[in-house]
């Protein structure tokens, strides 16, 4: 990875503004979020960002992004109701993310909420990847874009023009 590439990878988790609330029904609150990732049997999961050159001082217009969330929650998600993210990888299986090249950006959801998406009701997401499968999504090559969704809320149709390099996103305030 080159100075100025951003991969983030999230397992079971929250990253940006995640709310889990409800109406309150009697001494308890209604929303609920259930999220759960198994990585293992000779199992790989791996995020690259890497970017032709990075920045030069603080032009970072080259730079790559690659994101990947397995059984998490990444944006602005707004959870009332039941959610529930389970995701399984083994059995010497395979799972990349990887943006490769000058403004590439990549972007894999498996069984996960992105961008902006709101649960009121009940939402339920199951990925298994085993028996030595391979799921990858590449950007490769100057401005490739690649965005996969298994299983996930994506609020994005079609999906927006990404930002890529530490300038945009949600680490835009760390190029300020």
């Amino acid at each position: 990875m080159l100075n100025g590439d951003v991969a983030v990878q999230n397992l079971a988790s929250n990253v940006g503004t995640v709310n889990v609330s409800g109406p309150y029904v009697g001494p308890y609150v209604k929303g609920s979020s259930k999220q759960t990732a198994n990585v293992g049997g000779g199992a790989t999961v791996s995020n690259l960002a890497e970017g032709l050159q990075g920045c030069r001082g603080s032009d970072c217009k080259d730079a790559a992004l690659a994101y990947q969330n397995l059984a998490s929650n990444m944006g602005d998600i707004n959870i009332s109701g039941s959610s529930t993210q389970t995701v399984g990888v083994g059995g010497g299986s395979s799972l990349t993310n990887e943006a490769n090249g000058a403004k590439t950006a990549a972007v894999q959801n498996v069984a996960s909420n992105y961008g902006t998406v709101n649960i009121s009701g009940t939402s339920t997401q199951v990925a298994y990847i085993t028996g030595g499968s391979t799921v990858a999504n590449l950007a490769t090559g100057r401005l490739a874009h690649a965005v996969q969704n298994l299983a996930s809320n994506d609020s994005c149709l079609p999906p927006p023009p990404i930002c890529v390099g530490p300038a945009c996103g949600p680490y835009a305030f760390a190029s300020q």
